[in-house]
């Protein structure tokens, strides 16, 4: 029988590296990632220090997924939580860098070198002595609690041993003093040390002569030395004639002789009994190994369950000795005794097999298949015995997690694993964060089969309860005493059946939701707080808007490197204070930001949208967009959201309500320029010049008509319309899940439709919107130089008499405005211009149409309300016909 050494190290395991001379283990500082040696082992540190003493150690060759032994001339990576690792650096200072350059990840590798013995390549142990050599071939060294990469010779300083993380500091002798086991069985290290053998301890002493054989004694003394070693026996330890083998230390009478020379019915009998010897070996075996730290605690529990039966079946093997000193005892009447032993040590050693290895939630789940197909009541009595016994500790950590959110499973035995590196704080800044999906996920492998179909359950509970613990909240669960097992017997004699954890389960997860809920919903005030991001990301507060466009115009209207942040900061504050948005008690958590990137990249980077359609080459060279970008193009509202709030409004929730802003806010600009547009046409009215300016009012109603239904169809049409029935779909939430899912899908629709998710769309929807505010920035630059001056008439307009001089005067100036108008009209060759615009605008438009008309056919029903709007009287539909039979 082999079994792995628990001493034994192996790749991915958890590490902490402790120095030979002072006796403390290497520390890193999480602030400034120095390395020292005065750190403590980790099961003695504190959770939430700035420190860490933890390690992974990982296979330079093989990768982060292999998990084989570390054996000695390895080359190994020692990787923190924070995915750094230990390097040293020029200077010989050993630091925590990250594996972000070349140069860097030939720093972070470190030979590991058995003292005295450079070429071994064993396998390294717990209690093995270990030198950490750099690609330089310089040592690690502990320099008065300093760490430096600069050591030359072997000493203490240099020395260090590399232990298990989770277990607590063991002295050498407990791995390697022999009869620690207290049988006659030690476990002996091959000579590549990568597993363990059994082999027979020190021998019994006895002033018998082992070489003579039984056959020259007499029938009566033969069956008593028998009877006298297979007591011994019995208890795993050899006799004086019945011995292990060399080959696979089965049990044999006389295995030193070439045959047996006892009687045979005495033999026949003695072959009978010994493989009982044999199970009993194993079972002790695996109580041994399994009783180590990783064991963890279920096979701690369990094998103090199987201790407990062996004591029973020790005190057998002694009443039977009993009899043997009394002189009453003969071979039949032995086997007769052990009958009842027999089947259940036979039971237990088949049980050792299949749980060979095995810890937490998967040894219950041997003990339960074993105590569903045990044949007869006794043995199916028996590993409801065990399993009942084994689960305590499983049971505690169940209800620690469903009760309290807390995990304690040091040695990884429980169903939810806990990624620590994952923290709250990202939810606020990372787009991608994975915090609530990822921060307790299965271990499959743990998974009891009788609490298989409450999983989900189990996993929310905890997760909901965590999330009040990290709100600093004492959690006080009313259903605490329901899984305690100390206190809920009728549980643990029910172990195997599901119903038991059903209530319990249910009454935990009831109740941790309603708490989350009223913590987010009541005291966090979350629909005041969408409700809030609704009024600033959805501009449903027009004087707002309003306010703040005319004092930030002509600074969002600046190139975006010019545009100061802060004048828009304090511009905002001022337009939040003298408008309705004033009473919103969370007005000081928005902000703005200046992003580098546009919209369409933005889009781009999220969706596989082309960020450059609006330089394609149909644009050229009239509606070329130019490369530097103005403020308003990179303009966005942020807005602060503290825990536990980013569980709903996380950054990716609030990215998609920048996306909804940023389109929104770049559309009601272009309406406000096109309606500037109208009053600047209005001023060409006095000017005799009705034919030239015609088609620009015609184009420009047109674009006006476009970007207004467009901005009615977003605001009323989807973002109000999604808005209500989010609104709806709160009152009937039941968990802070259907929360998130319900906001995901709130946004996620408005998005799409807004026409921000679908390529084709967007693309032809952002050279259309653009058009629109090049026409207007190309009307405003030729009407100022057409603009009749007729500021010496504002007077006359306010007499009530108005005198024939001043009209004279007033035709003769419009005469020569219009003279100058036609002049500057026909070298700028005006008509020509408007005409290019026009048709492009209708083609584009038409397009645009067509495509929606195409998806519309995809049962994109959400866009009829919008074709219906633009083309209410078919005058594009008409158009689109009449060039596709042109074409």
């Amino acid at each position: 029988m082999k079994s792995l050494d628990p001493s034994q190290l192996c790749f991915g395991t958890k590490v902490a590296i402790r120095n030979s001379h002072n006796h403390k283990y290497l520390k890193a500082n999480k602030t400034d990632n120095i390395v020292t040696a005065n750190g403590v082992h980790p099961t003695l540190s504190y959770s939430g220090c700035d420190t860490t003493q933890e390690f992974i150690i990982i296979s330079s060759t093989q990768g982060k997924d292999y998990r084989g032994p570390v054996t000695f001339s390895s080359v190994i990576l020692l990787e923190t939580q924070d995915d750094g690792f230990l390097s040293f650096t020029t200077q010989n200072e050993v630091k925590i860098e990250k594996a972000d350059s070349a140069a860097n990840k030939k720093l972070i590798k470190w030979t590991l070198v058995e003292p005295n013995v450079s070429s071994s390549k064993r396998v390294v142990t717990t209690y093995d002595q270990v030198t950490f050599k750099t690609v330089f071939g310089e040592l690690v060294i502990n320099q008065s609690g300093g760490v430096m990469a600069n050591g030359q010779a072997t000493s203490a300083e240099s020395t260090w041993k590399i232990l298990k993380a989770n277990v607590p500091f063991m002295p050498d002798w407990v791995y390697t003093r022999v009869n620690l086991n207290h049988n006659d069985l030690v476990l002996s290290r091959s000579p590549l040390g990568d597993n363990f053998s059994l082999k027979p301890s020190v021998k019994r002493k006895t002033f018998s002569d082992e070489n003579k054989g039984l056959g020259k004694l007499p029938l009566a003394a033969q069956e008593k030395l028998l009877m006298e070693d297979l007591l011994y026996t019995l208890l795993s330890i050899e006799g004086n004639y019945i011995k292990r083998k060399q080959t696979d230390l089965s049990y044999a009478v006389e295995p030193y002789l070439e045959a047996p020379t006892c009687d045979e019915s005495l033999l026949y009998v003695v072959n009978n009994v010994l493989p009982l010897c044999e199970q009993h070996d194993k079972i002790c075996v695996f109580v041994n190994l399994h009783s180590y730290y990783e064991g963890g605690l279920v096979s701690h529990a369990l094998c103090e369950a199987i201790s407990t039966l062996l004591k029973e079946y020790k005190l057998k093997i002694i009443q039977i000795d009993a009899e043997l000193e009394k002189g009453e005892l003969t071979l039949p009447k032995l086997w007769f005794y052990i009958q009842p032993c027999m089947r259940t040590l036979e039971c237990l050693n088949k049980f050792v097999e299949e749980a060979e290895h095995q810890k937490g939630g998967a040894l219950l789940n041997t003990l339960f298949k074993s105590m569903l197909s045990a044949s007869d009541a006794i043995h199916k009595k028996l590993f409801a015995f065990l399993l009942e016994k084994a689960s305590v500790p499983y049971l505690e950590m169940l209800s620690k997690w469903i009760h309290f959110g807390e995990i304690e499973d040091p040695y990884e035995e429980f169903l939810i694993k806990e990624h620590k590196e994952l923290s709250k704080e990202n939810l606020h800044k990372d787009f991608n964060d994975k915090y609530w999906d990822e921060r307790f996920e299965f271990r499959e492998a743990q998974i009891p089969l009788f609490l298989q179909k409450l999983t989900a359950k189990v996993l929310f509970t905890g997760k909901y309860l965590n999330v009040i613990r990290e709100c600093g909240r004492v959690i006080h669960c009313p259903y605490s005493e329901e899984l305690d097992p100390k206190k809920n017997t009728k549980l643990l004699s029910n172990i195997g059946n599901q119903r038991e954890f059903l209530e319990p389960i249910e009454h935990a997860y009831d109740w941790a939701s309603k708490q989350l809920l009223n913590l987010i919903l009541e005291e966090q005030q979350l629909l005041n707080r969408l409700k809030s991001i609704k009024h600033y990301f959805f501009l449903d507060h027009g004087d707002f808007f309003v306010h703040f466009m005319d004092s930030a115009q002509e600074e969002l209207e600046k190139h975006a490197s010019a545009v100061s942040r802060e004048k828009l900061e304090s511009l905002l504050d001022l337009s939040l204070r003298t408008s309705s948005a004033n009473s919103d008690p969370f007005k000081d958590d928005l902000s703005c930001e200046l992003h580098t990137y546009t919209l369409s990249e933005q889009l781009y980077a999220m969706h596989n949208i082309s960020g450059n359609q609006a330089g394609s080459e149909d644009m050229q060279p009239i509606f070329t967009m130019p490369q530097i970008f103005k403020g308003l193009e990179t303009f966005v509202l942020d807005y602060k959201v503290r825990w536990p709030l980013t569980l709903i409004i996380s950054r990716k929730a609030l990215t998609k309500y920048q996306l909804i802003f940023r389109h929104l806010f770049f559309c009601k600009y272009v309406e406000r320029q096109l309606s500037n547009t109208w009053i600047l046409h209005q001023s060409t009215k006095d000017l005799a010049l009705h034919k030239a300016f015609s088609t620009s009012y015609c184009l420009r109603q047109r674009m006006l008509h476009f970007v207004k239904n467009y901005v009615y169809y977003m605001t009323v049409e989807v973002l109000e319309d999604k808005w209500h029935r989010f609104l709806e779909g709160l009152k009937k939430v039941q968990t802070v899940d259907e929360i998130m899912n319900l906001h995901t899908v709130f946004l996620d629709e408005c998005l799409k439709e807004c026409l921000l998710m679908d390529q084709e769309l967007f693309m032809i929807l952002n050279k259309i919107i653009g058009f629109c505010l090049y026409f207007s920035e190309m009307i405003e630059q030729n009407t100022k130089s057409m603009k009749v001056d007729d500021s010496f008439l504002s007077q006359a307009f306010l007499d009530d008499t108005k005198s024939k001089t001043t009209d004279k005067k007033r035709v003769k100036g419009r005469e020569n405005s219009t003279g100058t108008a036609e002049k500057l009209l026909a070298r700028k060759k005006y008509s020509h211009l408007i005409e290019n615009y026009s048709t492009k605008f209708d083609e584009h438009l038409s397009n645009f149409l067509k495509t929606i008309d195409r998806n519309r056919s995809r049962s994109e029903t959400h866009l009829i309300n919008l074709i219906i709007r633009l083309d209410y009287n078919d005058y594009y539909s008409e158009n689109r016909k009449m060039l596709d039979e042109k074409n």
